[in-house]
């Protein structure tokens, strides 16, 4: 059911554009955001604020590979559940060298609804994730259904 979802997840905030973006597009869904950068996460949260959408948008500090072995566990708690979050959606949108290590790192975690869950990821032809293309690509893992190739929305 709907308690079971955390929403979406997006790796890699920047200013939150994107977040923002998610938060405009599927109203009263939550939307969890990671970003290393400390200035970033400050610039982010101020715009999200600023736009009103601070109740559903929550900026995270970290790198992917400290806060995604820590999220199920700090979401349950955040929301006092015991049920087994996993996200419906799930936004791969930083460096894309990243996004292998990311992939696993969801994966072994379980936090992308199976069956059913959206993994996007964007800039994979120019931001050198051809680990992460090989995987999803190449005798694609049975969570893995279809891979598309997308226009650049600006």
């Amino acid at each position: 059911g709907c308690r079971s979802s955390a929403g979406v997840l997006e790796i890699g905030t920047y200013c939150g554009n994107s977040a923002l973006r998610l938060a405009t597009a599927l109203p009263g869904v939550p939307v969890t955001t990671i970003e290393l950068d400390p200035i970033l996460v400050a610039v982010a949260r101020s715009l999200i604020e600023f736009a009103g959408a601070s109740r559903w948008v929550d900026v995270w500090t970290g790198h992917s590979s400290l806060v995604i072995p820590r999220l199920r566990s700090r979401l349950q708690k955040a929301r006092g559940s015991k049920a087994n979050l996993h996200f419906n959606a799930i936004f791969l949108d930083r460096w894309g060298s990243h996004y292998d290590e990311d992939l696993g790192l969801i994966q072994q975690h379980g936090l992308l609804k199976t069956p059913g869950g959206v993994l996007v990821a964007d800039n994979v032809l120019s931001t050198a994730a051809a680990n992460f293309l090989w995987k999803v690509t190449r005798r694609p893992p049975q969570s893995v259904q279809q891979v598309q190739s997308a226009q650049e929305v600006t």
